[in-house]
């Protein structure tokens, strides 16, 4: 800067990093540059060399990992869909036999048979027989209660020949079994719903694992077709249910393939009924119990398969790759796990040594370069203090250079460090002052501008170094006795640690811009008066016309929060909105009956000659093209465009409704006016045509205190002669 002081300077110079450098600097300076360019392309190329390979061994292991883990799967679940389809087949030659489809043929058609009021057959408890009227009599020419212990004999034999536990023959009629094998427990309602599912299925189902004294029991229900019928081509008359032991094959099924690799296991899951598709427990056979709760986070796809993957595992903390598939026609899925510490140590090593190999390049490549850098320091050091002497003459330039450009600048500008005084200004801040660059520095802003002013201006700085952006301010301030108008822009200096260690203040003056905006504005507010003063003496209706359509219209735009230059296009265009009825014929205006077409259409004429009178003014401000829309209205049947919706403007929506509402409450040659809220209402009584919320706004505005004032000189209106 020009004249810049520093407290506590002394006329040090300082230099440059950017200029000043010697012959050598560059030199040494592209040395440096392309060796640590070479340095670092080599430990990136080193660095990606290893990603690669790591990538790789780490796809390849992962490959290898979902293969064994799915084959393992898949195997797992063959086996056990072929036990349970065995448990099937064996069923078959029981379920099939003409004898037991007859035996449950007659027994459902005696059931039919029993008359309304007779309760329907029990079924049986504690494996007893259900009581039947001895005068049926089945297929074989006997009762059923005879044919009862013998088909009981047959059912107990199957069980003893396929190693079921127990057995049951079910009426879907009667809901409980009519044929027990010996110690056969109760059936539960899950039993119950198991055959019903069996039965509407018409295809064998298996039910849910469960824990039966220490062991694991499964049920498994069949459909019975009547005599002589296909399988599955019929409607079920019955339905078989066996109970089977699970705990020695599921224990083979699920025992650790001797080869395996070390951490992998079998999971056993069965899933719960449910929308969610949760899997309640954990099938062990060879835990105590052999159920485990699962808790809520255990999720599997409620179809398909379960896709390899790295995820927690069942044992809790435990992380794991797995991969698993449903068991086809049961509550079960199987899922393979695999350790993922076990898994990945293979990977680890081999990750371990590539990263030392690409380690060790590197500080090979550092040391030599260190080596080659050492030599060319000394190379350097010789010419170093010629190069220092070149540099500080070459400062002195650049500094004589900056203090000629600070010297024609205009602005006022200034340093201030933490404490608030000025550490640094130029001297036209200084010469602003009446005062030298080194008077005012070590000042603050109460010494040169006043309290009042300083308080401001100390805002302006807090507000500067909290959000460490520009902040701008206008302020008038009084300087050599005379008043400016400065705009202040505070921008936060920081340090290279990037701590805040000051604010500078670049003020300018635009004292001139100021006064010819005033001198404009004055202009325009006489122009609108004397144009007011013209459009009353016209047409004595419209005297006060326009003085309450801008106080409304301004309260309106005050209470939904519009900009200054807003409120101040609806003041001038409030005022100018009736200046096209100049060219108007005047008995157009005063005439005391109704308008025709005709002249309507001439009346409504005056906004062209508003365009052509207001047109070239610079007004700086949409007031025009408000005028222009102030008849428009927002369903479109507005004029002169019939626009729609947003595309008129609010400040002309808020001009016409208040333009509306004060012509309806005054008088006109051809009609006595009505009262503000009759005018009102019929406003809220078009939603469609008037913004509702400017309406309400209108109301407010008429029921306050200024809107006593605007009304109250209704009864001032001048008349027609």
């Amino acid at each position: 800067m020009s004249e810049i002081h520093e407290q506590g300077d002394g006329g040090r110079e300082l230099p440059s990093l950017d200029e000043g450098l010697g012959a050598a600097a560059p030199r040494r300076g592209r040395a440096l540059v392309w060796g640590l360019l070479a340095i670092a392309a080599l430990a990136a190329l080193a660095a990606g060399l290893a990603l690669l390979a790591i990538r790789a061994e780490t796809s390849a292991v992962h490959s290898e990992l979902e293969q064994r883990l799915t084959l393992q799967s898949q195997r797992k679940v063959e086996a056990v869909s072929a036990w349970l389809d065995r448990h099937v087949a064996e069923t078959r030659r029981l379920v099939e036999s003409e004898l037991f489809r007859l035996f449950a043929f007659d027994v459902e058609t005696a059931v039919a048979a029993l008359p309304a009021e007779r309760p329907t057959l029990p079924g049986v408890a504690e494996g007893g027989t259900p009581e039947r009227p001895p005068e049926t009599l089945g297929s074989f020419g006997v009762t059923l209660l005879e044919q009862g212990p013998y088909m009981k004999r047959v059912l107990v034999e199957f069980l003893e020949g396929a190693g079921f536990l127990d057995g049951y023959l079910v009426s879907p009629t009667e809901g409980g079994a009519y044929l027990v094998s010996d110690g056969a427990p109760p059936l539960a309602e899950a039993q119950l719903v198991l055959v019903s599912d069996a039965l509407n299925a018409r295809e064998p189902r298996f039910g849910p694992a469960r824990a039966q004294g220490g062991h694991l029991q499964l049920d498994l229900a069949v459909p019975v077709y009547p005599p002589q019928a296909e399988v599955g081509g019929s409607e079920p008359i019955a339905g078989f249910l066996f109970t089977l032991r699970a705990d020695s094959r599921l224990a083979e099924i699920l025992a650790v393939d001797p080869l395996a690799a070390g951490g992998e296991a079998t999971r056993l899951l069965q899933l719960a009924a449910g929308p969610e598709e949760s899997f309640a427990a954990e099938v062990d056979p060879g835990a105590a119990p052999p159920l485990r709760p699962l808790s809520d986070e255990a999720r599997l796809p409620g179809g398909g398969a379960l896709a390899f993957g790295e995820r927690p595992g069942l044992d809790e903390g435990a992380r794991v790759y797995s991969a698993g598939l449903p068991v086809p026609g049961s509550a079960w899925w199987i899922v393979q796990e695999q350790d993922a510490a076990a898994a990945e140590a293979r990977l680890n090593a081999v990750a371990a040594a590539i990263w030392t190999i690409a380690g060790l390049v590197s500080l090979a490549l550092l040391a030599a370069f260190v080596a080659f850098w050492w030599r060319l320091n000394g190379l350097h050091s010789r010419m170093l203090a010629e190069q220092y002497r070149a540099f500080a003459r070459r400062i002195a330039a650049q500094k004589r250079l900056l203090d000629g450009i600070n010297d024609s600048i205009v602005e006022h500008i200034g340093l201030k460090g933490g404490d608030g005084a000025y550490r640094l200004v130029n001297r036209a801040f200084a010469e602003a002052l009446g005062r030298s660059p080194g008077q005012v520095v070590g000042c603050k802003d109460t010494e040169i501008y006043g309290e009042e002013v300083a308080q401001r201006m100390r805002r302006a700085d807090k507000s500067a170094l909290a959000s460490g952006r520009a902040v701008m301010l206008s302020e008038v301030l009084t300087l050599q006795d005379r008043r400016h108008h400065v705009e202040v822009s505070k921008v936060p200096l920081h340090s290279e640690q990037g701590a805040a260690e000051g604010v500078v203040s670049v003020l300018r003056d635009v004292t001139r811009e100021v006064e010819a905006r005033e001198r404009h504005q004055r202009l325009i507010d006489q122009m609108v008066n004397t144009l007011v003063r013209a459009i009353e003496l016209r047409d004595p209706y419209l005297a006060g016309h326009s003085r309450r359509v801008a106080g409304f219209a301004l309260a309106i735009a005050e209470s939904l929060g519009a900009s200054e230059d807003e409120q101040e296009t609806l003041r001038v265009a409030a005022n100018l909105c009736q200046i096209g009825k100049l060219s108007v014929p005047r008995e157009i205006l005063v005439k005391p009956v109704k308008l025709s077409d005709a002249e309507l259409a001439e009346l409504r004429r005056h906004l062209d000659h508003a365009w052509d009178m207001l047109g070239d003014v610079e007004f700086e401000l949409p007031v025009v093209p408000t005028i222009l829309q102030m008849h428009e209205r927002i369903d479109g049947k507005g004029y002169p465009k019939g626009l729609v919706g947003d595309a008129v403007l609010r400040s002309a929506q808020i001009l016409g409704l208040c333009d509306w509402f004060s012509a309806r409450i005054e008088p006109r040659g051809y009609r006595a006016p009505i009262e503000p809220a009759a005018a009102l209402e019929v406003l809220e009584d078009q939603p469609e045509r008037y913004d509702p919320a400017l309406v309400a706004a209108l109301r407010a505005a008429v029921e306050s205190p200024l809107g006593a004032e605007l009304l109250a000189g209704l009864s001032e209106t001048p008349r027609a002669s």
